[in-house]
């Protein structure tokens, strides 16, 4: 991870220092106990996806965002949830109220590229006639791409602060944490985010020590990666980009600007800014907040008028009798 090689940012060739590693001896427990810590992550994320009931709060529009993209078509925010093509147990979870489900397709503010990716392990787990079927695909591929993520984080970890033992420690207490395998056991987009967020930190600081133009590629892809998950994994990604320029144009001279900027932001804005230009034609903005906030709005006063309405009956029963 860490060869050496010529420094890029400032336009002269110039020694890369790697950051110093473990003891040699160790490099092999190391290696077994990161891949260890990241199988016990996804297999605990496993588990959970077989044990939760089917279809727990947004699982519905998160299955019915993929069903979608499968059909070849890009939902928006009053798209159904196309519940027959899910099974019966979708078709069920689209008539529960809010906060357990919306017959809408109310994610459809995130880019499509994480849920084209869960359409393979969806269509398995539904061939294979697994309970949930498309929804298990959906989860497992969740749970699988937080176990990646202990891989980035020992990555990130050796990165700032050259030690692998000390790499492996926040690997173990990062996979072992029951929170984050709890994350990934659902269908939603968290296990993504968070691989494509903390790689995109690992190359920052990267591109901290070495300055060095290939460097600033690789993290421009890795940002672009976070970018496609969902918005607030695409406001990270804007946030990783200014701090490499910043550090990248301080120590490199004017004319290395725009090699900086093409290779640091150009893959984000290709990756994802056809969508987000579309999303703001659609809502009036990039992210489309406001109008996910309307819709839960008027889902939460339908509950609470609902409710009141059930609860007036019921008392006029009482008093009937």
């Amino acid at each position: 991870m860490c060869g050496a090689g010529p420094s890029e940012a400032s336009g002269h060739a110039a020694p890369r220092t790697a950051p110093p590693s473990g003891r040699t001896g160790t490099a092999g427990i190391v290696t077994v106990g990161v891949l260890g810590a990241a199988i016990v992550c996804a297999a605990i994320a496993g588990y959970l996806s077989f044990r939760h009931p089917p279809y727990q709060t947004d699982e519905s529009s998160q299955v019915g965002y993929m069903i979608e993209v499968r059909n070849g078509r890009l939902p928006t925010l009053d798209t159904p949830v196309p519940a027959s093509e899910g099974g019966p147990l979708l078709e069920a979870a689209v008539e529960r109220p809010w906060p357990f489900s919306l017959p809408y397709i109310h994610t459809a503010i995130n880019p499509p590229y994480p849920y084209a990716a869960a359409i393979a392990p969806a269509a398995i787990t539904d061939a294979a006639d697994l309970r949930g079927g498309p929804l298990l695909g959906f989860r497992l591929f969740n749970g699988f791409c937080m176990g990646l993520a202990v891989l980035a984080v020992h990555r990130l970890a050796r990165e700032l602060t050259g030690r692998d033992d000390t790499g492996l420690l926040a690997a173990a207490l990062f996979g072992t944490l029951l929170t984050v395998p709890q994350l990934g056991s659902l269908a939603y987009l968290g296990g993504p985010a968070v691989l494509a967020t903390t790689g995109a930190c690992w190359w920052l600081a990267r591109f901290v020590r070495t300055r060095s133009l290939s460097d600033a590629t690789v993290l421009g892809l890795w940002c672009a990666g976070a970018a496609s998950i969902r918005t607030m994994s695409t406001v990270y990604a804007v946030s990783v980009v200014v701090v490499a320029l910043v550090v990248g144009l301080s120590g490199a001279r004017r004319t290395r600007f725009w090699p900086l900027v093409v290779r640091v932001g150009l893959p984000g804005i290709v990756a994802v800014g056809r969508f987000y230009v579309l999303t703001s034609f659609r809502y009036g903005e990039p992210t489309g907040s406001e109008e996910v906030w309307d819709l839960l709005d008027g889902a939460l006063r339908s509950v609470v008028m609902d409710q009141r309405d059930r609860l007036k009956r019921a008392l006029e029963r009482g008093g009937a009798a």
